[in-house]
């Protein structure tokens, strides 16, 4: 069992998942084993992640002089078990391992073999999202990673460069921390890499053997692979799974027709959103608005209201944009994200509507608000009676809230 290093850091205020990035470079053999461009990506790496930072989505974790002795106390730290969700290695390595520290922090690099870290992993962060290999050939380590239950893993397939390992490493985080999934951030850096081909003159590259290597050639967008336990596993963004803090992200869809109705409902949750500060309002976006803002919003919210009536169903439905409010989109991403434990999504039924059974919608499987026995089941039936119906939809939003929040304590 390793001994807890004294001085490795608690994140206990927080609880918030973590980044944690792991570099190492060879001191004492400059003149073939030395990465200059390590500092670079070690502090370019953190910044691109400093958006997802200042979204509360992560924290940011880092070794800049890694050694076996401090990823494993890290990894099996009691404040950190089960919150690291990106594990990134920069440095040489080979199909066998990563070249850092040995246990006794020698000052010589030793392979720290995959096999063994994968176990600690699967031990202690079950919860890890993607382990990202920036070093040369690490393809034959992704198994271990795949068997230790890491949904997603990059490696490379050959050698490559250190300035390229540096633009890939940037590009790719620089898209992650704008909410881009796995599979998109990684299909933009292979794109940025793939444009700046031939560019590159450094020769040092990131191989655990540094004597006498070949210069790789400039089809360098090849040289890294995206591995998965499925394709599904590369739909994760940083924004999900975020830790709740004392209050609870809300995204509310509806009909411009029914404006009014999602203001009275507002009115009633007024002390969780202004005074306890329970409820933090995102977004109220209406069907047939078009923003990609909307979009990284519906990812963020933990709590998806759907103010369902026949205006919603009867919406503007648009196809000219990456990203459209129609309904089929937001019920495609919510549905998900519900499936995936990710967010809670509550119809809310303010009309009654009429619906066909060859055509589905999944929300309609969800018990949804009102449901107070022997009463009506829409909004719009209680006519001069809606306070009480919109009292009751709020005590339930509230109910359910409460719940997530004290879940989220344990």
């Amino acid at each position: 069992m390793a001994t807890i290093n004294p001085t490795i850091k608690k994140i206990i205020p927080t609880m918030k998942p973590i980044a944690y990035l792991c570099f190492a470079n060879d001191i004492h053999n400059a003149s073939e084993g030395y990465l200059a461009e390590l500092n670079k990506e070690r502090d370019g790496v953190r910044t691109e992640l400093n958006n997802a930072v200042k979204k509360d989505w992560l924290v940011i974790e880092h070794e800049p002089d890694a050694s076996l002795n401090r990823i494993t106390d890290f990894l099996s730290h009691p404040d950190n078990l089960q919150r690291i969700v990106i594990f990134h290695y920069a440095g040489h390595a080979n199909g066998d391992g990563i070249a850092i520290r040995t246990l006794d922090d020698t000052p010589s690099n030793n392979l720290a073999a995959a096999a063994g870290l994968a176990d600690m992993i699967n031990i202690n962060q079950k919860n890890l999202q993607l382990v990202f290999l920036n070093a040369c050939s690490t393809q034959e380590q992704v198994q271990f990673f795949l068997k230790a239950g890491v949904p997603n893993v990059i490696a490379t397939s050959r050698d490559i460069e250190d300035a390229v390992a540096v633009d890939f490493a940037l590009s790719f985080y620089d898209a992650l921390s704008n909410n881009r999934t796995i599979q998109t951030a990684f299909d933009i850096a292979q794109a940025y890499i793939k444009s700046k081909s031939g560019s590159n003159k450094e020769e040092v590259q990131r191989g655990f053997v540094f004597k006498s290597i070949a210069k790789p050639t400039l089809t360098l967008n090849d040289a890294w692979k995206l591995h998965n336990v499925s394709p599904e596993a590369a739909n994760w963004r940083v924004g999900i799974g975020r830790q709740l803090e004392g209050s609870i992200k809300m995204f509310i869809s509806y009909a411009e027709e029914d404006n009014n109705l999602k203001d009275k409902l507002l009115k009633h949750l007024a002390v969780p959103i202004r005074r306890s500060k329970k409820i933090e309002v995102v977004n109220q976006i209406k069907i047939g608005e078009d923003t990609q803002k909307t979009k990284e919003q519906l990812y963020e919210a933990d709590l998806i209201l759907l103010l369902v009536s026949d205006n919603y169903l009867a919406g503007e439905w648009t196809t000219q944009s990456d990203f459209s409010t129609d309904l089929e989109q937001i019920e495609s991403i919510a549905m998900q994200r519900r499936a995936n434990g990710e967010a809670k999504v509550i119809p809310v039924y303010l009309s009654p509507v009429t619906l066909d059974d060859d055509v589905p919608l999944e929300f309609a499987r969800i018990q949804g608000l009102p449901r107070l026995p022997n009463k009506p089941k829409y909004v719009s039936q209680w006519n001069s009676d809606i306070d009480t119906v919109m009292a009751h939809i709020a005590q339930n939003i509230m109910g359910l809230v409460n719940e997530m929040l004290n879940k989220a304590k344990t």
